[in-house]
């Protein structure tokens, strides 16, 4: 609905004639039952046994730069220090941007994963502490149902279509406000009744996603036309 809203502003139409259709998630994105493949792919991927994951690239949109220094506040605040998980970033992107924000020392504590198979990328979800994903603006948020669906906390923005797709199911941060991110981080991975609450409550969220409704809506809205 926030595109929607974009979409009728922009072009000037009106916005009964737009209909919206959400999107869903992979089948495979679930609550794995199978520890010893949670092992493996850990394995196969070098992770520690607690971590954030972060999912992340270039586009400004994804709000790399905030999210590190995010990072990093709660990292010196923290008693227990989990490393940051990385995907969908190279090495050289990583150290440019962190030598912009001035955080080299940060890097020994920083590890990517380099290419992520997408059957072994629900695992990674379910064994990381908190799924962080404050990207400025997204017109979605897939990863977000994903994480939930693994049973995954998920910390994201209170922008663009976010909340919209969050619900209450995700702690709502605003995406340029460093300390509140790190704040946020600090509070998910620490309190265990908000962890639970939070992954109680994404378990149910993402029962209002799956692509059979969305498909029937879409072919509702070809059979209306």
């Amino acid at each position: 609905n926030y595109e929607k809203s974009r979409i009728s502003e922009g072009l000037k139409i009106g916005s009964e004639k737009i209909s919206v259709v959400y999107n869903a998630f992979g089948k495979h994105f679930s609550k794995p039952e199978d520890q010893n493949r949670i092992e493996e792919v850990r394995a196969k991927y070098n992770l520690p046994q607690q971590y954030i994951f972060y999912i992340g690239n270039t586009d400004p949109k994804k709000n790399m730069f905030s999210t590190l220094k995010a990072y990093a506040k709660y990292f010196d605040a923290a008693e227990n220090k989990l490393p940051l998980v990385i995907a969908d970033v190279d090495e050289k992107n990583l150290e440019l941007i962190l030598e912009k924000a001035g955080l080299n020392e940060y890097r020994k504590n920083i590890q990517l994963t380099g290419y992520i198979y997408n059957a072994d990328l629900p695992f990674i979800y379910a064994a990381a502490n908190v799924f962080l994903y404050p990207s400025l603006r997204e017109s979605f948020g897939i990863p977000m149902l994903e994480s939930m669906a693994c049973g995954t906390p998920v910390i994201t923005s209170n922008t663009s279509a976010l909340p919209e797709i969050a619900g209450d199911a995700a702690v709502l941060v605003n995406p340029a406000s460093e300390s509140e991110i790190a704040n946020a981080i600090t509070e998910t991975v620490s309190n265990k009744n908000i962890r639970e609450q939070l992954i109680e409550k994404g378990l149910e969220r993402i029962r209002s996603f799956n692509w059979n409704l969305s498909a029937n809506n879409l072919l509702s809205i070809y059979q209306t036309i």
